[in-house]
């Protein structure tokens, strides 16, 4: 851990020291930028955003992206206009405002169908399609990224093709589909690795996490060590949570909670913010259970008051579920079983809803 701590420390410093000049040449960008001959101003602009969103500066990427859509309409520069409601879209996905994030990309779909970039269509279907997936809505997920790939193969893409790749896993693995799951999550680490992409990292982690779901743990830590190294190579803070949050599964699994609680914990604090809320809410579930179980029942009991308050937010059935459960745990620890069965009847009602309203779907 004191590695993991100083690797923490370095992070931080490198991250302030670029902040301030990515501003500057956005500024810059901005006001140089007059008429549709300046129009890759616009792209470098959004390359600039992407950056800053993963310094975390999301408040400021979004001011920033209202300045440049209203830039690219001004100009009449439709596929830069589409450009940037994508990354404010992403920015709003990443910061779990899926409702708002989808209307971001419908409006990026506009712009490129108006300039006829195929290959904006094609990144507004799978980025959709990741929002399908998260709300459940499986088969449009598929949909979406079927349609993606349409586009990729069309334009003879492959890297993009790695991104769609990655995606299908993902919904395979939603559906405990573990074979399916892991070929498609190969196929796009082949690509990613064929062509250094930055975010092979997080490929790496979707495909330990189905290892570790089948029990396969040697296999799992082998992946995940891989992943470890691609997240520092790229400074890749998100995936690095992302390695160190499966590792903390991987030793909760084995109860050996001392390390499971110190890789969760390290994992908040390089991904907290950039993370989505729902697997900081499933984190927090998971160091509420690690206090359950040392006997550390205030510590508990702070971890799920703040997830049942995240997940009353996002209404996700799921995570309410959880915390149920534990708060029922929690309370019987304490001796209050009064409260303890309040909770249980609280976990059979709103299963029994979900299981309705899953019938009536």
């Amino acid at each position: 851990m004191k590695y993991i701590n100083l690797y923490l420390k370095l992070t931080l410093f490198s991250i302030s020291s670029l902040i301030f000049s990515q501003e500057k040449k956005i500024d810059s960008l901005i006001t140089s930028t007059i008429s549709i001959t300046d129009s890759t101003n616009i792209n470098t602009a959004a390359d600039l955003i992407y950056e800053l969103s993963l310094q975390e500066k999301y408040n400021l990427c979004l001011i920033y992206c209202d300045k440049l859509i209203e830039l690219s309409k001004s100009i009449t520069h439709h596929k830069g206009a589409g450009k940037i409601y994508i990354e404010k879209a992403n920015i709003l996905n990443i910061t779990d405002k899926s409702s708002e994030a989808m209307q971001g990309y419908d409006q990026a779909e506009h712009f490129f169908k108006l300039s006829g970039y195929d290959k904006g269509i094609a990144v507004v279907n799978n980025n959709k399609a990741v929002i399908e997936h998260r709300l459940g809505n499986l088969e449009k997920s598929i949909a979406l990224l079927l349609n993606a790939n349409v586009y990729y193969e069309k334009l003879k893409d492959s890297i993009s093709l790695a991104d769609t790749f990655n995606n299908i896993g993902n919904v395979h693995n939603t559906l405990n589909q573990s074979l399916d799951a892991k070929e498609y999550y190969k196929k796009s680490i082949e690509i990613k690795r064929k062509n250094k992409l930055k975010n092979l990292a997080s490929t790496l982690n979707n495909l330990a996490n189905v290892h570790i779901n089948i029990k396969e743990v040697d296999s799992a830590i082998t992946i995940l060590n891989e992943a470890l190294e691609e997240g520092k190579l790229q400074n890749d803070s998100r995936s690095i949570a992302g390695t160190y949050i499966a590792l903390g599964k991987i030793y909760l699994d084995q109860k050996n909670y001392k390390k499971a609680k110190e890789y969760l914990e390290a994992s908040m604090f390089v991904g907290g913010k950039t993370e989505y809320t729902s697997r900081l809410v499933t984190t927090k579930h998971a160091l509420a259970l690690i206090a359950l179980k040392t006997g550390d029942l205030d510590q508990a009991e702070k971890y799920l008051t703040n997830a049942r308050s995240k997940s009353k937010e996002l209404n996700y059935t799921n995570h309410l579920l959880t915390n149920y459960k534990y708060s029922a745990q929690l309370d019987s620890a304490k001796g209050d079983f009064t409260s303890a069965a309040r909770w249980k009847k609280k976990h059979m009602l709103l299963l029994s809803k979900e299981s309705k309203d899953k019938s009536i779907k």
